[in-house]
């Protein structure tokens, strides 16, 4: 099943609360990011909901294998992710 969502995912989308962003969850992100290197493109939205501001950016410069970075964003408190797939 892992190797089917890695085949046939294009995009992770990491969600992340700027209410609840710190910097030990900042450091687990990019630790997992760099530890499961891939070919599905990552992105981020940052919500703010006290003033009801989204912002998206894409991380150029990371790709990951996303079966495995989702195993270890899971363990993150306040992430929330999507998976785009291609096809």
């Amino acid at each position: 099943l892992s190797d089917a969502m890695d085949e046939m995912a294009r995009a992770l989308t990491i969600r992340v609360s700027v209410d609840n962003l710190n910097d030990l969850q900042t450091r687990q992100i990019v630790d997992a990011l760099k530890a499961n290197k891939g070919n599905c493109r990552v992105h981020f939205e940052l919500l703010d909901f006290t003033n009801n501001y989204k912002v998206s950016m894409v991380a150029s410069q990371h790709k990951v294998l996303c079966s495995k970075a989702i195993g270890q964003l899971k363990g993150i408190l306040g992430i929330n992710f999507r998976i785009k797939s291609g096809n």
